[in-house]
């Protein structure tokens, strides 16, 4: 989750972890529209992939709907 400088949500995302298999599953949440284009989405992507690398996942599955909704997460790991 990103907070906003007014302490509101900017953006967030769920991520669904197994420690069987070591993978995690990105259900595409959401970015408030005054905060679009301006980076969160990305940043709490690039900042879970940081972690959850750190906890020794191999594999990520994205769940996302369309092109528009997957660029965070393809920004963030290419």
């Amino acid at each position: 989750m990103a907070i906003a400088p007014d302490g509101q949500i900017a953006s967030l995302c769920t991520v669904w972890h197994d420690n069987v298999t070591r993978t995690v599953l990105y259900e595409p949440g959401g970015t408030m529209p005054a905060h679009q284009r301006r980076g969160p989405a990305k940043a709490i992507t690039c900042e879970g992939v940081r972690r959850l690398k750190g906890m020794g996942v191999l594999v990520a599955f994205v769940n996302g709907h369309d092109a528009a909704v997957n660029a965070p997460y393809d920004a963030a790991t290419n």
